[in-house]
């Protein structure tokens, strides 16, 4: 075989091998929330849990994104419904300086534009195509998966009869104190509001 052949070879080579491997950096992997290993505090049969999560444990549920040092202190929050009766959780009724998880979702998004532009001088148009179409999804599975993780603002958490919530919520760092986390749940068959200092 001739130089120019296995040159040529080895240049297909590693050029597929980019491909494979350049769309992976823009994936988005998160992983399942469990329930925190916290200490607990039972009232009116209901269970209360808090942990504030490290960066390591925020990174892994929340696909290697690194949200303290963006400015934010996750605390995850678990309850378990023990009675018959649906309770409620409010955003309003907990008492914490709560930043809406769609900003935080925004600034862990990938630069679209950018990275398209980037790759596109890397490595030419294809490149900057799969690049941009990663990135994009990659910040669409961010959106998706914290409306499913997170306490939203505009949303008030139903805790139906032996059910359980497990989400997190976000605080500002500057904001965050490790005691002294009150909420409140509610239950409106019952008239009562239940509050828990964490």
């Amino acid at each position: 075989m001739n130089k120019n052949i296995i040159k040529k070879n080895i240049s297909i080579l590693l050029t597929l091998v980019a491909l494979a491997i350049l769309p992976n950096c823009a994936r988005y992997k998160a992983k399942k929330l469990y329930p925190p290993q916290a200490p607990t505090h039972e009232k009116d049969n209901l269970v209360v849990a808090k942990k504030t999560l490290t960066e390591e444990e925020a990174r892994k549920i929340f696909g290697g994104r690194k949200i303290i040092e963006r400015g934010y202190t996750p605390v995850q929050i678990y309850v378990k419904n023990k009675s018959n009766k649906t309770y409620y959780l409010n955003p309003n009724d907990i008492q914490a300086p709560l930043e809406p998880s769609t900003s935080v979702a925004r600034k862990l998004h990938r630069d679209v534009g950018w990275k398209t532009a980037k790759y596109f001088f890397i490595g030419g148009p294809l490149w900057a195509t799969i690049e941009g179409v990663s990135s994009y999804e990659a910040n669409r599975n961010i959106n998706t998966d914290f409306r499913e993780k997170t306490v939203r603002l505009d949303e008030v958490i139903k805790i139906r009869p032996y059910g359980v919530i497990n989400k997190v919520m976000f605080i500002p760092n500057e904001n965050y104190t490790s005691d002294n986390l009150k909420i409140t749940l509610t239950s409106p068959e019952l008239k009562k509001r239940v509050l828990f200092d964490l």
